[in-house]
């Protein structure tokens, strides 16, 4: 018998069967105490295999996936933001939208938790072993420009399009040049109705063209990427101002390093405009906080929906009245299109239909 044992147990470990060596002894107990078929106690003893490999293969898929932290959704602060359906959020966990490919777009100023709800809705993919993959939308351009010069698009295009589930974040932060925009669109393309892409992005669609510097590609890409859509429009306050700012006590000293560090970007900004963003998001500092590029990326926001109908703190009078200027301006623009259309077609001969 005690030869039998040991011939199993090198058997378990030449087969490399880790689990079931650890629990071999105590599940030859459970079988004589509860007097176990051969047949039932071999499925005892190889769950613990499976359960195992089960928990590395979750280990490896979520590795995989390239996720900048590991933050669920568990972890996600939805009285912070109330805007945000915390129902809605919990069946995108379910994983309906990938069986119907549809995407998700997450929507919003910086710091409003755009990147975590993305990725615990990816890690929430992963550990159900759905391919999965996160990457920001600069890297994701970098990468297929690079491939593009090395003659090896197509099999990168191939690489990002076979996952059933990409998340592309950060969309709107950095401006993509027109030959860029192609590149991206070619990959919306590929994805269009056959996996579920989700995107975050701190611009609203209407700015898309000037964001891909091409305005013919921004609505074509729009086109495919909201047609089987839910867009998650969050409007709130920043969790990483939450933490830094002192909203009670707002130094001139951290205003004028606030202002100092948007300067050494390049940004032309008076003090009295940051000082009014300060005030308005809610956010004030004192002078240890350490200005880093969330708040430039937070400012330029702000100052990107000033003005316009997307401005946080505005009434909905207020808001209809410029959307109706929106619509006044829109309508003009069509107008001088039209004319200069109707000017092209005289001259060069063409019978409008």
């Amino acid at each position: 018998m005690n030869s039998s044992y040991n011939k199993l147990v090198q058997n378990l470990e030449y087969l490399k069967l880790k689990q079931m060596m650890i629990h071999l002894d105590e599940t030859i107990d459970f079988m004589t105490n509860n007097q176990l078929s051969f047949t039932d106690t071999l499925i005892k003893l190889t769950d613990y295999e499976i359960d195992m490999k089960e928990v590395n293969m979750v280990k490896s898929m979520v590795k995989v996936g390239a996720f900048p932290h590991l933050k669920e959704i568990k972890d996600f602060d939805f009285d912070f933001q109330p805007s945000i359906n915390k129902q809605q959020i919990l069946d995108f966990t379910t994983l309906r939208f990938l069986e119907q490919k549809e995407n998700i777009v997450f929507l919003g100023t910086s710091g409003v938790g755009k990147t975590h709800l993305a990725t615990s809705i990816g890690i929430a993919a992963a550990k159900k072993r759905t391919s999965t993959y996160f990457i920001k939308c600069n890297d994701l351009i970098m990468n297929l420009k690079k491939a593009k010069l090395e003659n090896r698009l197509e099999t990168r295009l191939k690489h990002y399009a076979k996952y059933k589930l990409l998340i592309i974040d950060e969309i709107g932060y950095l401006p993509i040049d027109a030959e860029d925009a192609k590149l991206f669109f070619q990959l919306i393309d590929l994805r269009y109705e056959q996996k579920s892409t989700i995107l975050t992005t701190n611009a609203s669609f209407r700015t898309w063209g000037d964001i891909f510097q091409d305005t013919k590609i921004a609505n074509a890409i729009l086109d495919r990427v909201l047609h089987h859509a839910t867009v998650v429009n969050i409007i709130g306050d920043s969790y990483r101002l939450k933490d830094h700012f002192d909203k009670d006590n707002m130094s001139e000293l951290a205003l004028t390093k606030t202002v100092k560090f948007f300067r050494s970007y390049g940004l032309k900004c008076e003090k009295k405009l940051v000082e009014e963003w300060l005030n308005a998001t809610s956010t004030t500092k004192d002078s240890s906080h350490q200005v880093g590029d969330d708040d430039l990326y937070e400012f330029n926001d702000w100052c990107r929906m000033k003005g316009t109908a997307y401005e946080e703190g505005i009434d909905d009078q207020t808001k209809i009245a410029r959307l109706l200027e929106e619509v006044n301006r829109l309508k003009s623009e069509i107008a001088v299109l039209k004319k200069e259309k109707e000017q092209l077609e005289d001259r060069l001969g063409v019978t409008p239909f």
